[in-house]
Formats: structure tokens, sequence, C-alpha cells
């Protein structure tokens, strides 16, 4: 007992501010590990690490796997009822991926900064939403996450399933970022619009999660979101990004010009009166297309009856109709 008193005495000298004084026999006696005073100080360093999670910034081993495709972030209403900004992700991959303890926020959360307007899940001291267990995403599917309540107009039928936050608007119509975290806090995605205090840190260049070479041009309309314009090989870069159904912009906003593999998102939701695809594949959609010729069939009859004035039948055109085909991705 008394060589564990001298111990004792050590390590508490040595780590007082740390161990507040506790006796740290008692601390190793309940593990039932022998102590060495030539090691004592690398057990509390290896403690001490266990304990304080990782502040170094990583990029998720799944960073291509799941990507975030469209963002809402002007709403078209106030309150949680009126929100209607969302967050859509994919999954590019051909395995599903389970997503339980991930973090979906607009903060940096390896620098522990918070957003001034409090983050997506209206809280300022826990900006992100973490997704439950056994949360997965199948292969080609995507997800929406609704910043407002679940309202009729806040709905992504084609979506393998959706969240509803119940929070009035959250992401900065001026600008603002999305980070999407493993369940390590690693990186997965990321992206970022516009300019303003609301955009933190951006992730480290050497991380290759995001160039933002023309960020400040990703603004938007009412109601219109913006889009990813290459969902086969995300460059996780700005020049892809534009505003849905970019036609209403200017070109300086198109990604057609800048970006490799360029397609054009468009407006596939019939909901309310926004610009977006939540949900569902906004790429490689064919509007108004001209109809295609049918074959018509070719007969040999062996005679040909001749109709009376009183039965001849005069058949009625059909009219055509607008026709929207979507490929799947």
């Amino acid at each position: 007992m008394k060589n564990h008193q001298m111990v004792t005495k050590l390590y508490t000298s040595a780590t007082k501010n740390i161990l507040l004084g506790v006796p740290i026999i008692l601390l190793f006696a309940v593990r039932g590990v022998d102590i060495d005073i030539s090691d004592r100080f690398n057990i509390h360093s290896a403690k001490v690490l266990a304990q304080t999670p990782s502040k170094i910034a990583a990029k998720s081993s799944l960073a291509s796997q799941i990507i975030i495709t469209e963002v809402l972030y002007h709403e078209t209403g106030q309150g949680a009822s009126g929100n209607d900004e969302f967050i859509e992700i994919y999954n590019t991959s051909s395995s599903a991926v389970n997503l339980s303890g991930w973090k979906l926020g607009n903060s940096n959360l390896i620098a522990n900064v918070k957003d001034s307007t409090g983050g997506i899940t209206g809280n300022a001291s826990s900006p992100a939403y973490i997704f439950p267990k056994d949360t997965v995403l199948r292969p080609k599917e995507y997800a929406v996450i609704w910043i407002g309540n679940n309202t009729p107009h806040h709905q992504a039928d084609d979506a393998a399933w959706q969240i509803w936050l119940g929070q009035r608007p959250k992401l900065n119509n001026d600008g603002d970022d999305i980070w999407l975290y493993d369940e390590r806090s690693q990186i997965v995605d990321y992206i970022a619009y516009g300019a303003g205090l609301a955009i933190d840190t951006l992730p480290a260049a050497s991380l290759n999660l995001w160039n933002n070479t023309y960020q400040s041009s990703l603004t938007t309309d009412k109601g219109q979101s913006i889009s990813l314009a290459n969902i086969v090989s995300d460059l996780n870069s700005s020049a892809c990004w534009e505003p849905t159904n970019s036609a209403r912009k200017s070109i300086s906003s198109i990604a057609s010009n800048r970006c490799p593999n360029y397609t054009k998102p468009v407006d596939t939701d019939d909901r309310g009166n926004t610009l977006t695809s939540a949900g569902k594949s906004n790429y490689n959609i064919a509007l108004n297309p001209s109809p295609s010729p049918q074959p018509q069939a070719t007969a040999t009859p062996t005679s040909t009856p001749q109709p009376s004035p009183e039965t001849a039948a005069t058949s009625t055109p059909q009219s055509s109709s607008s026709v929207i085909t979507a490929s799947n991705i």
C-alpha cells in the first residue's frame, strides 16, 4: 500500500489540473491495471485522447458516394408551416449506405463554429441534425430533409424517405453553407452559396471538398433551388452548381459553360410555385419533345369493301399533348 500511495502522489502532482485531486489508484483499481511509474504519463495521455473527440478536419471515405444534390434556401413562406427550405442527398453508388449517427447542418462542427441564427435543428448549441439508428439510403435513391413542417406543399413523393425538422427558415438567403458529416464527424460533402458572415471557415483545400470560385453567383429567386449540374461525377466545385431551371437567371449563374459533363437541372416539382425537383432526378429531362412517328401496320386485303355514303365514318384526329420523359439515373 505504501508503494501505491507513492504512485498516487506522483500522479496527482503531475496531473492535478486534470484529475482534480482524484486518487489515481482508485481509477486503476476499477480497471485492474497494474501501475508502472515509468509509463504513468503514457497511460494518462491515452485515457485523455480516448475521451476527447478529434478536432482535425478529415474527409470521409464515403465522400463520393453520398452527395448533396439540391438545396432550396430562398423559402416562399415564413414560420415552420410556410418554410419550404430543404436539402436533398443522393446515393451515387451501387451499395446501400447506413447513415446512422451522421450529421447535417449549416455550421462547422469541427471548428466548433455555431451559426448566429441557430442551426437547422433550431438550437444554436446543437446545430446539426443527427440521423437516427438504421437510417439507410439505397443505391441511386434520393432523400429529402425539410427544414419546415410536414405540409401538403412540403412533400417529395419520389424520395426514398424524407424528414421534417419543424423549424422556421434557417438557411441564410444571402449566403450560407451546408455540411454533411459521417458518424465520426468526418466530412462527407460540403457546399456553399452566395456570400456573407453565415458562411463558416471553408474545409481545408487539401481535402478537395469545395472550390468556391463561382459561389457568389449562386443566387436565386424566391422558391427556386440550386442544383448540382453534374451528378455523374461530383467535382466538389461551385462551377457545377446553378439555379434550377436556370434559364430564368443571368448567364453568369449558369454552369453549362464551366462544368464538365454538364446536365441542365430543370423544374420537375408541381407543388406550389417553386422551381425545384425535391426527391427526384431533375436531369436528362426532355420538355415537350416532338412526338416520334408511330409505325403503321400494312395489310393486303383480299377484297376492299366500299362503304356506302350513309355508312361512311369520319375519324376524329387525336390531339397531341405535352409529354415529359425522364431517364433514371
